[in-house]
Order: structure tokens, then C-alpha cells, then sequence
């Protein structure tokens, strides 16, 4: 068994220990990632199960664009994979957001290895990264985490690009770039164009200055990842770019950063991680926004390397400092953030720490590294770079103590362990029936220990147990913040059966009325999503959460409307504004098809509640294509009287350019993926570097 493998199998089990109760189903997860993006998903995956292509989705508020939803995943291989093959379930997904962590760990101990560090640093790396905070964090947000996996992945793939002599790292690259950018919220696609335009420049000035005779070839490589990494992301761009004039994203938003910001108070976690769980008050953001943790030792040996080890950290120390500075409250932020291009239209600009966290990370294992290899020749004196963390750490024990004794805390501590027990449920609600200052007490108090023990091994040149230290405080830090950012109480058996208690497949749904359609019991709703997403009836009198907000619900939504709509099927047909007697028949139904049978006397108006939006084509009697009143929201369609038994209307959502992007990026992913496969395997002696040096 070569190294490489014991090390990959290695940081699997890590990442199985450190996240054991949601790779183990010990909880099922909750919030957004039930309530908004597992239901896009699960409609993807009944879709593709009865033959259809997801391309409009029914369910959701009167109908949506699917592949337009920028947190969907639609564009994304992996959902497709996912959807198509085992589908979607609390299970699938569970596993799917663990996917991610662990792809992210396993590219950060590729590019630790394609920094040369040692084995044991970048099996660290790996699991440093599995647990920051910003997975932690963000467990719930299912488009932030998966980039967060791709991104180490990308960050190798370029400068094996620029490096290797060879169009494969170009074609790896492109196909590596596509899937982050695919699976990404937009925000991050944003932040990563500035972190990779900065990082690019960098590093290809750095190799035509030392090889100006391969530039050239560079431009070449270059050229050929850019229009193939174009025309992978055409679909993708293409969808977000039409669908802005119908939704809220078109304008930059004016909610201030404060509350979207990793707020400056948010930096005490790179310190003490269990903090972020409370204390709204003292950090003024949203809890998801806070952690910034990355392990106490890429932290010490930051400190070590800002002088002993400045010019080999310090792009990554600009790097970091600049989405740090992007992604707080501090002043001028607003200003900033406005003068840039696009970076303005982020709405939680909290998420820019993603790429400060990162950057901070390897500077911080670059200096470990070489204080271990010695070549930095001061291996005795990291005792003053421990000196200011162990200050804060006691200063913050001290206080959190005097906050317990001289304050009064919402936490009853009898009431806590009059209902503890070992079990995993009777941790977790002890956990959460903390305090903030008990959290402060436990955080500050394990990092003063920490990194008293970090200074020993040290010392002692016990390099293999500054590596486990590294592990227990990832693992420590990662499993006082699930019960709060990732996991609910309930199992996922509890969950996945509220989904199976509704109808599966793409069925014929029912002409009631939209007031008397069963949409789920209210806590139903809290947990996995509004019951219109499965219940397979069209229209709802509650609006769904759902990211993707369209003008026109403003309208459909309201008071008014509202009470016209709790009488009225998603399909009807009225005459002068009236409701009539004539009974429409849904003959045949798909996510992208609807025909509708009307046997009308006097011509009056189809209505399909179904919001305007283009590429749709309606056809009576399987002949004439007609044109909508163009002042209604929804598809209203004047029919005149039957001349036969009865009207046949046909609705077809034919969006032909999606269908050709999609066909053009689907060719381009496998030519790619089989052309890497065919030349790693023919020609993988002349590649250098290596994939894992």
C-alpha cells in the first residue's frame, strides 16, 4: 500500500470521526438546507426518475425556471449523478455535504503535497480544513460547502497549470474550475474570480521570469483552459444572466454590512471556536457568518512566519488580509465593496472570509513546515510567538469567569444535568443549553491547555504529537458548533418519513382549489419545506422559502390576490373575470408540459397559474399557436367557443438554448474526463509535476 493511499485513508476516518453524527445519521440536518435547497433537488431527482428533464419546476411558488435557480445545482454533475442514480433523500444529501468536506480535505492534502510539506502536515492540512469554520459554519448551506470543497482542488490544478509542460493540467483545470463554479453560490463565484485573478497573476509573472523562453507555451495552456472552462459554463451563464430582469438579485442590495459581515468581534474565534454558538449580542451578525477557525497550530506558526518565514507566506498573507478586510464591518467596507465590480451585488459578504481562511491556513503549515525541516534555523524559539495567544486565552478565562460570578446567566445548570446522559441526544442538548460564557470558560480554557501542550512537543521535537494535538483540537472545535450550525434534534428516519407521506413521481395533479390543497402540518413545513414542494399540486396561498425571489410574487402574494386565488384551481376558465361552470380536464401533465381539455360554449380565457416567464408555447388544438394577454402575471390564453367536442390547449416550456447548453456542456465533461483519464494513464511518466508529489 503506497503512502499516498495510507494517508487518503487516513484522513477519510478523520473526517468520519470528526463529523460521526451526521456521516453516521445520528441527527438529521435542519434549516436552509431542508427548507430551501433539498426540495429543488428532490424535484430534480422525480423528474429524471419519470423521464423529464427538470427544466421548469410547478411546485414552487407558482412556478420557477429550474435551471435559472443559482441554488439548485442544477448545473452542478454531482447533483445530477445524485438525483438520477440513488436519489434524493435526508440521507443522499446528508452524505452528499459530507462528500464535500471530505473532497475539500483530501485537495488540501494534494496541494500540500504539491507544496512539498511532509506527509504528516498534509494529512493535517487535510483534516485543519475539514473542520474549519466555515464548514462548520455554513453545514447547512449546501452551495457555500461545496465550492469550499472544490476550491483546494482548483488552487492545484492552476499552478500545475502554469508549472507543467503539458495541455492536460489546462483541460484538469478547466474541468476542476466548472465544478466549482457550478456548484457555488453566486457570491462565491464572485469572491473566487478576485482570489484566482490576484493568485494567476502572481505565479505566472513568477514562472516567465524564471523560464521566459516557455511563455509561449503558458499563453497556449492558458488559452486552452479559458474556452474550454467557457464553453463548459456557457449553460450556466447564460440561465443566471436571463432570468435577472424577473427576480430581486438585479440590484445591488442596500442592507448595510453589519449584519452580513464576519464581524471584527467574529475574529476572536480563530482563537477560541466554541464562542460563535451564542452571544448574538456581543458579535451583531448572523451565527452562520462568525467562525473563522482553522486550528490553533496553523495559527501559532502564522504568527512564527510573518517574520521568520515572510517571503515565502506573504501572497498568501495579502490574500488573506484582503477578504478578511471584505468580509467584515470595519470601516469603509461599504465603499469598498460598492467600488469593486459585482462585489457589490454579494449580499452576505461574510462569505469572502472563505477564501482569508484558506489563505491563512497554508501560510500558516508553509511555516510549520519549514520550522520542522529546520530551514528557517530558529526551531527553539517559537516560545514568544505562543506568548500572545496564551495571554488572550487567559485574559478570556479570566473574564468569562468573572462574567459567571458577577452576571446573571440564562443557563440553569440543574436543570442541564438533571437531564443529562451520554447518549448522543443527552449531549447534544446539554451542549446547546449553554451559555455564551460557559462556552468562552470551555473555548479559552482547552486553547491555554492547547497550546501549552503545542510549546512542550515542541520543545521535546515530539513531531508526531503536535499532529494528533492538531486532530483533537479540529475535532474539539467541530463538535461544539454541529448542535448549532449543522444538526437538528430529529433523526433522519423522522425526516425522510415526512417526504415519504406524500405522493412520489411526476403525478396528474388535481384540479381543487388552492385553499383546500393539503400542504403539510405547520412543523412539517419548518423542517424539510413548505408542503407545496411535494404534495405534486401546483399553486400555493403561502409563499415557500425558496433563494430565488421573482418580482412578480410581490404581486401574486398579496392580500388581494390571495383572496381571488383560495376559489380558483391551478387551472380554470372564466368568462369577463367570472369563474364559469366548465369543468377544465388536465390530460396529460409533465414538469414542461401541460395539455388541457376545455369543452366551452362561449369563448372566454384559460388561465394556467403559472408565472409569465419565456420559452413558453401554447397551441390550440394542435394548430395555432396563439399570444397571451400580456397584462396578466400568470398565462392567460382567450379561447374561442369548441368547435368540436372540445379545445385542446397545450402548454410547452421549450427552452431550445438551454437544451443545447446543457447537450454542449454534458459532451464537453465527458470528452474532458476521458481524455484526462486516456493520457494520465498512457503518458503519466512525462507529467511533471506529479499529481501527488
Amino acid at each position: 500500500m503506497s503512502k499516498v493511499f495510507k494517508h487518503i485513508l487516513i484522513i477519510i476516518g478523520a473526517g468520519l470521526i470528526i463529523y460521526w453524527p451526521l456521516c453516521f445519521f445520528i441527527f438529521g440536518m435542519k434549516n436552509d438546507i431542508l427548507t430551501d435547497y433539498f426540495p429543488t433537488r428532490f424535484f430534480i431527482s422525480e423528474s429524471l426518475k419519470d423521464g423529464f428533464l427538470p427544466l421548469w419546476n410547478p411546485y414552487v411558488n407558482f412556478g420557477i425556471p429550474q435551471y435559472t435557480d443559482m441554488n439548485s445545482g442544477f448545473w452542478n454533475p454531482i447533483t445530477w449523478l445524485i438525483a438520477y442514480l440513488p436519489g434524493y433523500s435526508i440521507y443522499t444529501i446528508q452524505l452528499e455535504v459530507f462528500f464535500y468536506i471530505l473532497i475539500g480535505g483530501i485537495g488540501m492534502y494534494a496541494l500540500g503535497r504539491f507544496f512539498r510539506w511532509r506527509g504528516d502536515i498534509a494529512v493535517l492540512s487535510a483534516i485543519s480544513y475539514m473542520g474549519m469554520g466555515f464548514f462548520v459554519g455554513h453545514l447547512q448551506h449546501l452551495n457555500w460547502v461545496a465550492p469550499a470543497g472544490f476550491l483546494p482542488w482548483c488552487i492545484w490544478a492552476m499552478q500545475l497549470m502554469i508549472k507543467g509542460r503539458s495541455y492536460y493540467y489546462s483541460v484538469l483545470s478547466a474541468l476542476l474550475f466548472y465544478m466549482l463554479i457550478s456548484s457555488a453560490h453566486p457570491g462565491l463565484i464572485i469572491g473566487a474570480f478576485y482570489f484566482f485573478a490576484f493568485l494567476f497573476s502572481v505565479k505566472v509573472y513568477q514562472e516567465v521570469k524564471n523560464y521566459p523562453d516557455e511563455k509561449g507555451f503558458l499563453f497556449k495552456r492558458v488559452v486552452v483552459f479559458s474556452m474550454l472552462l467557457g464553453l463548459m459554463a456557457l449553460g450556466l451563464l447564460y440561465s443566471y444572466t436571463e432570468v435577472l430582469p424577473y427576480v430581486t438579485h438585479s440590484q445591488k442590495p442596500d442592507m448595510g454590512v453589519f449584519s452580513n459581515a464576519t464581524t471584527i468581534r467574529s475574529w476572536w474565534s480563530f482563537l477560541f471556536s466554541g464562542i460563535t454558538n451564542k452571544g448574538n449580542s456581543f458579535f451583531n451578525n448572523e451565527i452562520s457568518l462568525r467562525n473563522c477557525f482553522i486550528g490553533l497550530l496553523p495559527i501559532v506558526f502564522l504568527l512564527y512566519g510573518l517574520r521568520s518565514n515572510w517571503k515565502k507566506i506573504r501572497i498568501w498573507f495579502f490574500l488573506a488580509i484582503f477578504f478578511l478586510y471584505l468580509s467584515s464591518d470595519m470601516m469603509l467596507v461599504d465603499a469598498f465593496r460598492d467600488f469593486l465590480p459585482l462585489v457589490g451585488f454579494v449580499r452576505l459578504n461574510g462569505v469572502f472570509r472563505l477564501f482569508a481562511l484558506i489563505a491563512f491556513m497554508i501560510a500558516g503549515l508553509e511555516s510549520l513546515n519549514d520550522y520542522i525541516k529546520g530551514a528557517s534555523g530558529h526551531q527553539l524559539r517559537l516560545g514568544k510567538y505562543l506568548a500572545l495567544p496564551l495571554f488572550l486565552s487567559l485574559l478570556a478565562f479570566l473574564y468569562a469567569i468573572y462574567l459567571l460570578f458577577n452576571q446573571a446567566t440564562n443557563t440553569n445548570l440543574f436543570y442541564l444535568f438533571s437531564y443529562f446522559s451520554l447518549s448522543p441526544s443527552g449531549l447534544k442538548r446539554f451542549v446547546e443549553g449553554l451559555d455564551f460564557e460557559f462556552f468562552l470558560l470551555i473555548s479559552s480554557l482547552f486553547s491555554f491547555v492547547t497550546l501549552l501542550a503545542i510549546g512542550y512537543v515542541v520543545r521535546m521535537r515530539k513531531w508526531s504529537w503536535l499532529i494528533v494535538i492538531g486532530v483533537v483540537d479540529i475535532f474539539v472545535a467541530v463538535n461544539l458548533q454541529l448542535p448549532y450550525t449543522g444538526l437538528g434534534m430529529q433523526k433522519p428516519n423522522e425526516l425522510q418519513a415526512i417526504i415519504d407521506h406524500y405522493p412520489h413521481g411526476i403525478i396528474t395533479p388535481q384540479l381543487t382549489y388552492l385553499g383546500e390543497n393539503d400542504y403539510g402540518k405547520v412543523q412539517d413545513i419548518d423542517v424539510v419545506g413548505h408542503g407545496s414542494y411535494y404534495n405534486k399540486q401546483p399553486g400555493t396561498l403561502r409563499r415557500a422559502s425558496q433563494p430565488i425571489i421573482f418580482k412578480s410574487e410581490f404581486e401574486i402574494f398579496s392580500d388581494s390576490s390571495l383572496n381571488v386565488l383560495k376559489d380558483r384551481p391551478f387551472v380554470f376558465f372564466e368568462v369577463n373575470g367570472n369563474i364559469e361552470n366548465v369543468q377544465p380536464k388536465v390530460s396529460y401533465f409533465s414538469p414542461n408540459h401541460v395539455v388541457v381539455n376545455v369543452a366551452n360554449k362561449e369563448s372566454g380565457d384559460l388561465i394556467l397559474l403559472y408565472k409569465k416567464y419565456p420559452h413558453w408555447e401554447v397551441f390550440v388544438n394542435h394548430q395555432s399557436k396563439l399570444k397571451e394577454d400580456s397584462k396578466s402575471i400568470y398565462h392567460k390564453i382567450p379561447l374561442p367557443v369548441a368547435t368540436t367536442k372540445e379545445n385542446i390547449v397545450s402548454f410547452y416550456f421549450n427552452p431550445i438554448l438551454v437544451k443545447i447548453f446543457l447537450l454542449l456542456t454534458v459532451v464537453l465533461l465527458i470528452l474532458s474526463m476521458s481524455y484526462l483519464f486516456i493520457f494520465y494513464w498512457k503518458r503519466k511518466s512525462t507529467l511533471s509535476p506529479s499529481i501527488l508529489q
